[in-house]
């Protein structure tokens, strides 16, 4: 920008020169235009565009600072006349001056009348300004909480429409990644492969996710770890999503043996679950039984917290028809339990995704629905306010009025 500035400058210079050294229609508006395209051509890294541009922002800046200067004149004198009188915002901004006269001078009347007559003493003074402080506090604070479910309402659609866009691809990803995990529970059952006995205890996986503002998708797998935790307590935990670990944190941190953080912002990959598979296998976790915790889609209102069976390495090995296939060994059947760990984690990361999204999709609906249901309670009790206000202000006019009639 400054060199852009500096050119500019320059041309302007130089027309001044040929402005002062021409005697003869020196100011007009096509020499002065013919003088800066001579003197653009004789400069090749320099072009009229950028001049005009720099001008046309100018101009834009300098009606923008008037603009603003008249509208903080302009709120100003509402701050002004708002503070004033107990009436709604609409009718005072509408308010004109000899209507404002008209009220101060009543005001100026009411407060001879209570002078000269007695007839209202400090205390009836005294409970007329509460009313009024009263009335006005009251719509302020009504506008106010208006204005603030308002904005949340745009919050809650704005989410409702993310959350949509995102469950139509996760839905589409599910559909892709489903085959990893039931291929590697068939092979389970097919093997019958079964929990080894011992006392190295049990893991569970719980999946969820970084974010909420989903309904029950975290607190479920909660709840479920929890009472898993109580009926065993040697029950090591592998937490997926910060969300669940925001729930047993305080309770049953000793149980948590892994965190993994920053799951839900981007849609999951297979890359992912292989390093959150990798990352459990060379953490030295021991375990007899274990099992994935997460949420099944169903439907776009529904969901089901499902427990998928987890089998150690040993346990593999020692399966009552693991023989029937041929050329397992050690090496073999270690790359499996691997990759099938990391398959079923891909897979329940998918489905877990799928019903945060779904759950979301829906808790923003329904609070945009209720927030919908509360800005209407909200504007009915404000103008029922309102009224009540004017109507009092009203009253007490006709009142003063009366007086001085009498």
């Amino acid at each position: 920008m400054r060199p852009i500035l500096l050119k500019l400058k320059i041309v302007i210079q130089q027309a001044a020169i040929f402005h002062s050294n021409n005697e003869t229609n020196a100011s007009s508006i096509w020499n002065l235009a013919h003088y800066s395209k001579n003197a653009v051509d004789h400069r090749d890294h320099f072009s009229s565009a950028p001049t005009i541009l720099v001008i046309t922002i100018f101009l834009g800046f300098t009606l923008s600072g008037v603009f603003l200067l008249w509208r903080r004149y302009r709120y100003a004198n509402r701050q002004v006349i708002c503070h004033y009188t107990t009436l709604n915002q609409e009718v005072t901004l509408s308010a004109n001056d000899n209507v404002l006269d008209e009220l101060n001078e009543d005001h100026e009347f009411r407060l001879d009348m209570s002078d000269d007559t007695g007839t209202s003493s400090s205390d009836d003074e005294e409970l007329l300004r509460s009313q009024q402080v009263r009335g006005m506090a009251t719509l302020k604070m009504i506008s106010i909480r208006l204005k603030s479910v308002k904005n949340i309402q745009k919050i809650t659609q704005s989410m409702k429409m993310v959350s949509a866009a995102k469950y139509t691809k996760a839905e589409r990803e599910l559909k892709l990644a489903r085959p990893y995990g039931i291929g590697s529970q068939e092979f389970y059952k097919k093997a019958e492969v079964k929990d080894e006995e011992g006392d190295k205890g049990q893991l569970i996986i719980a999946v969820s996710s970084d974010r909420g503002l989903c309904g029950a998708v975290h607190s479920s797998i909660g709840r479920i770890v929890k009472a898993d935790i109580t009926a065993n307590p040697n029950t090591k935990v592998v937490i997926v999503g910060d969300k669940v670990r925001n729930i047993l944190q305080r309770l049953y941190a000793k149980n948590i043996a892994m965190v993994v953080t920053e799951v839900g912002r981007k849609p999951a990959v297979f890359g992912d679950a292989a390093l959150i598979a990798q990352s459990i296998i060379n953490s030295g976790i021991e375990f007899n039984k274990g099992k994935i915790l997460f949420n099944a889609f169903r439907t776009v209102v529904s969901f089901r917290t499902t427990e998928m069976p987890l089998y150690s390495q040993s346990a593999v090995a020692n399966a009552s028809k693991l023989p029937i296939y041929d050329s397992l060994d050690s090496d073999v059947i270690q790359s499996y339990t691997e990759f099938s760990l990391a398959s079923l984690l891909f897979y329940s990361m998918k489905e877990n995704a799928t019903s945060e999204q779904s759950s979301r999709m829906t808790a923003m609906d329904n609070a945009s629905k209720n927030a919908g249901e509360m800005i209407d309670k909200l504007t009915m009790t404000f103008n029922r306010t309102r009224q009540a206000v004017i109507t009092r202000e009203l009253i007490e006019i006709i009142s003063v009025f009366s007086a001085r009639t009498i």
